[in-house]
């Protein structure tokens, strides 16, 4: 008998083999060129709720694997107090500026919808903005192609149409955290392996 699992498989193995090779391939290029730039530029990653601690593991990974000077939002206190004192919906991009970014960084998104203007992830819609007004690319895995951030991302990469709408948040998430290992097992990002594969592979 065909159960929820197996549909739920199935679908996932659906999605992989659609996932576009040649926008990851381009992310891969565009993160190694951040990283090896003259000074280094810094990868700023956001999410909102699951999104946001995919975000966070994210850049330690980046950071540890990779070499590549990334960050997320982590205080609660900081992003509570950015809420509370200017809104909202401009946490993110009052969060960003204080780090003083330029065009030699990026933004990299991580989201369901992507962000609309005055709707869901009205945050997102603001961060990218300013990413956008000072020359800073965007990058986003996402759920759905019509949100802002994939709109404005060289290059974005999104779930496939045939995903129903009832499926498309847990299948956007697991997504992004899939890119998100691949990229820092890539060969032109990867500059060291996990501890834990060091150790198996140099057993003492």
């Amino acid at each position: 008998m065909r159960t929820f699992t197996d549909d739920f498989l199935k679908e996932c193995g659906r999605i992989t083999s659609a996932l576009s090779v040649p926008a990851i391939e381009c992310l891969a290029d565009t993160l190694a060129a951040i990283r090896n730039g003259v000074p280094p530029g810094r990868l700023f990653v956001l999410g909102n709720g699951g999104g946001l601690g995919t975000a966070s593991h994210a850049a330690a990974d980046f950071r540890c694997l990779t070499g590549i000077q990334a960050l997320a939002p982590e205080s609660p206190a900081e992003l509570t107090a950015l809420a509370n004192d200017y809104g909202f919906d401009e946490t993110f991009a009052i969060w960003l500026a204080r780090h003083h970014p330029g065009s030699q960084d990026g933004l990299m998104v991580l989201s369901v919808g992507g962000g609309h203007r005055d709707g869901p992830s009205a945050n997102i819609v603001r961060a990218a903005e300013y990413a956008v007004q000072i020359g800073m690319p965007v990058f986003s895995i996402v759920g759905r192609t019509d949100g802002f951030a994939f709109q404005c991302s060289t290059p974005g990469l999104a779930l496939p149409d045939f995903v129903a709408q009832d499926w498309i948040t847990p299948h956007a998430e697991w997504v992004q955290s899939m890119v998100l290992h691949l990229l820092v097992s890539h060969p032109r990002l990867k500059i060291q392996n996990p501890v834990w594969e060091q150790r198996h592979a140099n057993p003492t």
